[in-house]
């Protein structure tokens, strides 16, 4: 498939890329850094692709994949900034001793 071939096919299938993306990740922005993504790795491994006439669902794939993958992220980060972190106690008394010794 050629370079001119590839954005073709982008450009003919942005609007179902984006659909793809958002009914996976429910979030416009991610929306558009997934679909950047995925056009970005699908052009990069051009050359890897076997057969030409899968080169569609072969994109989408790429998509899928790389949706999933950020959902996960989110879901990941989500749990480390849930994560039962114990809170340390400090009177009044203390901060004033700490932020004058920093002073």
């Amino acid at each position: 498939m050629s370079k001119d071939e590839f954005t073709k096919l982008v450009e003919d299938n942005q609007l179902c890329m984006h659909r793809i993306a958002y009914g996976i990740l429910k979030n416009k922005t991610d929306t558009e850094d997934a679909v950047s993504e995925a056009i970005v790795r699908a052009y990069e491994k051009l050359g890897t692709l076997r057969d030409p006439k899968k080169c569609k669902s072969w994109l989408f794939t790429i998509l899928v994949n790389v949706s999933k993958t950020m959902v996960m992220q989110r879901k990941y980060m989500s749990n480390i900034d849930n994560e039962n972190i114990p809170d340390e106690t400090i009177d009044n008394n203390q901060k004033s001793d700490v932020w004058y010794s920093v002073l």
